[in-house]
């Protein structure tokens, strides 16, 4: 039986972050600028590794290129899956840096908090919740 050394074996997560590292590096040095501009300029955005429609605001962008790096994009049979997340993982962190360079600089103001949640408002299920958790529930 053949037997193959543990060097000479890629996990998928090792070959993705090297994968990652190569693009970010591609991005740095402006190999995609013409797929992205800075998010106060309200100009063009788009995501440079995939042809999926998605609006053309920067935080569109960002989301969807943060989603992509997570995995929760569906890719299809003939895309190499570790290197379409890994691309994707890429492009958000690259954005993500540059959003939160714009938002030191003032050029873009920072994200508004969320408002906190008040007991007894949202869905059937968070009221039910609620009740659960304060001992009035009776199924």
């Amino acid at each position: 039986m053949y037997q193959v050394a543990t060097d000479e074996v890629d996990s998928d997560v090792e070959s993705r972050h090297r994968k990652a590292r190569a693009t970010l590096n591609k991005l740095k040095a402006g190999k995609f600028d013409k797929y992205w501009s800075e998010p106060w300029t309200g100009a063009r955005n788009s995501c440079p590794f995939c042809t999926k429609s998605i609006k053309v605001d920067f935080r569109s962008v960002l989301q969807h290129a943060e989603a992509g790096g997570s995995g929760c994009l569906k890719v299809g049979e003939t895309v190499n899956r570790s290197g379409f997340i890994a691309n994707h993982m890429a492009y958000g962190l690259f954005l993500r840096k540059k959003l939160n360079q714009a938002i030191e600089t003032g050029r873009v103001p920072p994200p508004k908090p969320k408002p906190p949640k008040i007991k007894g408002m949202g869905s059937k299920k968070q009221k039910k919740r609620d009740q659960e958790e304060d001992g009035k529930y009776t199924p």
